[in-house]
């Protein structure tokens, strides 16, 4: 029996027996068809095979079978793919599913995001090679260059070069989040948890550094969270007494008229130490009673240096009265006159404990802190005070600053402190 079959979009002439086997019956079916309304299935003469043709990667990917059955197998399978993965997983070759099963059993139990990462974080294509060393001498060698303090450009020496004669021969990328806790971790052993968290923040600054300068794709410190490290206690924050402050005040005024100034900006200014020893009296209006700290200071050389701890300017106004008591009776020319370690010593642990009302044991940061104290028990705006004492919001300046408030009437007493 001679027929004429057309099987998508394809003709043929078939010869078949004149009786049909019983088993013999055509499969109605439905495949998917292609953007452009086709079934991608044809038979090639010349290869004597069934040409499935799909799109991947924007490239056209040819692939013969036997059978017409096996191609719209193919075929159907390839659509099903597409509408649960999406069109990017018609470019998943066999190969790559070789490649990824071989991944995933020789990282077992390991996402391979994970391992992408840490791969990219080792082995980053714009990484240059430099040991810990090398990078910690360049590192230093720049904050220099920026005009910070000696005593920061101190700090950051010693905890980098400690860092260093550990691992000092490794490469940066070699160093990851486990190695510095462990190392900080160790160094917690031996000093105080104050004392670790400096190291943290000076290394944070290194390797900050780093990634900048491509020595390493990135910092060991992100996989580092506060919880890792030691707790600092929170000790009580020590003010001078309104009769303790009169009395150091009346010693000074008498014995010790150089330094007058010095403690008086802090007392009633609550000028920060480091920024005070920086100050000249060039910055103080004693017409205008107001007080110009500029964020940085230029010298004959064209050397920055900075002045405030923030490196902004500021123009402090309304200060206390009695401040400007005290600076127009002892106004001098050039810097502040600040004491030596050996003055500031014999003051605290000799002089001030055997005043009247003694200062036995002299707290930290004591006259900054009760300058604080002090305008907000008077003022009751910590919003107010935060403009004088150059905090950013309120909250900090509770947190590290304000001791338990007094009276009103005491604060005013306070301020009432003069020559």
């Amino acid at each position: 029996m001679l027929i004429f079959v057309s099987v998508y979009n394809c003709a043929y002439l078939c010869v078949l027996p004149a009786t049909l086997p019983a088993t013999f019956h055509m499969e109605k079916t439905s495949p998917q068809t292609n953007r452009f309304g086709k079934i991608p299935v044809r038979f090639i003469k010349s290869r004597d095979r069934w040409q499935l043709t799909i799109w991947a990667d924007g490239k056209r990917k040819r692939s013969f079978y036997r059978s017409e059955k096996e191609a719209l197998e193919k075929w159907g399978k390839h659509c099903r793919r597409i509408k649960k993965f999406g069109t990017d997983s018609a470019s998943y070759s066999p190969e790559d599913h070789r490649e990824f099963a071989e991944a995933k059993r020789l990282i077992s139990g390991v996402d391979l995001r994970d391992a992408a990462r840490f791969y990219l974080m080792h082995h980053p294509e714009d990484v240059r090679e430099a040991t810990v060393s090398d990078a910690v001498e360049q590192f230093i060698e720049q904050q220099q260059k920026r005009g910070l303090s000696k005593k920061h450009i101190v700090g950051l020496t010693s905890h980098t070069e400690a860092f260093a004669a550990t691992f000092g021969h490794l490469s940066t990328p070699e160093i990851n989040s486990n190695r510095v806790l462990k190392w900080l971790t160790d160094l917690a052993r031996h000093q105080k948890p104050r004392t670790v968290w400096n190291y943290h923040g000076s290394l944070s600054t290194f390797f900050y550094w780093c990634v900048r300068r491509k020595l390493m794709a990135s910092s060991p410190m992100d996989g580092i969270a506060r919880s890792d490290l030691p707790t600092i206690p929170v000790r009580p924050k020590g003010v001078l007494s309104v009769d303790q402050s009169c009395a150091v005040m009346a010693y000074l005024n008498k014995s010790d008229e150089l330094y007058v100034p010095w403690h008086a900006l802090q007392l009633f200014a609550g000028i920060r130490v480091a920024e005070l020893n920086r100050l000249t009296w060039d910055s103080i209006d004693l017409k205008t009673e107001t007080i110009t700290l500029v964020g940085w200071r230029e010298d004959d050389e064209g050397n920055l240096s900075r002045v405030v701890k923030t490196g902004d300017d500021w123009v402090l106004h309304d200060l206390p009265k009695n401040l400007w008591q005290w600076l127009k009776k002892y106004k001098g020319e050039g810097r502040i006159a600040v004491p030596g370690s050996s003055t500031v010593t014999r003051l605290r642990t000799k002089e001030f404990p055997k005043l009247k009302t003694p200062v036995e044991k002299w707290p930290q940061n004591a006259m900054r802190h009760t300058f604080c104290t002090m305008m907000i028990s008077l003022h009751g705006d910590a919003v107010k005070v935060c403009n004088w004492s150059r905090h950013t919001n309120p909250r900090q300046l509770y947190k590290s600053y304000v001791a338990k408030l007094v009276s009103r009437a005491e604060a005013k007493r306070y301020f009432s402190i003069s020559p």
